[in-house]
């Protein structure tokens, strides 16, 4: 149950995040968002290590990930203009499915490898999954692959807050265990 209620918050708080509900001021959001992941560290490895990872973490959010959200079906930047992440020029295969697939992945890896790797520092193995649980975040975006326009052109209303709910329900499901 713990995960589940975790899933549907931290999709809400991911799309919200996406769409800039409320303008709130960045990193507001991003904060938000990376606080669970903060609070898996606080317990076992003390204030200091939350804050490294709150402060990765939210840098990791903050980075975005707009130019690989079609995966692979346009090469139209997005409305604010995106180009590649950091990251992306790494990354073979420009403009197609499996590079944007990818980029989400690594996107998605950015944001939970803090925590994984604080917990894996101090002989924590479940860290080893919170940090690999990011790549679970580009399943987040498929169904933006089979819902037609005619059914909903902005998709991202189902694709964040699946992203979200994997990221969180994961992690939830981790530390809970």
């Amino acid at each position: 149950m713990e995960a589940f209620l975790a899933a549907i918050f931290g999709g809400a708080i991911y799309r919200a995040r996406g769409m800039g509900l409320w303008q709130l001021p960045r990193p507001t959001w991003q904060v938000l968002f990376a606080l669970p992941y903060a609070l898996a560290v606080f317990w076992p490895l003390g204030p200091l290590a939350a804050f490294f990872v709150l402060t990765f973490t939210t840098g990791a959010v903050l980075t975005g990930h707009a130019s690989y959200l079609s995966l692979g079906t346009s090469t139209v930047l997005p409305a604010d203009g995106q180009t590649d992440e950091w990251f992306g020029t790494w990354i073979p295969w420009p403009g197609t499915f499996i590079h944007d697939f990818i980029g989400l992945a690594v996107s998605g890896l950015l944001i939970t490898a803090p925590a994984g790797l604080a917990l894996l520092t101090c002989g924590q193995w479940h860290g080893a999954l919170i940090a690999l649980s990011g790549a679970l975040k580009p399943l987040g975006y498929l169904p933006r692959l089979v819902i037609p326009d005619a059914v909903l052109k902005d998709k991202l209303w189902v694709c964040e807050p699946l992203a979200g709910a994997f990221l969180w329900g994961s992690l939830a499901l981790i530390v809970i265990r």
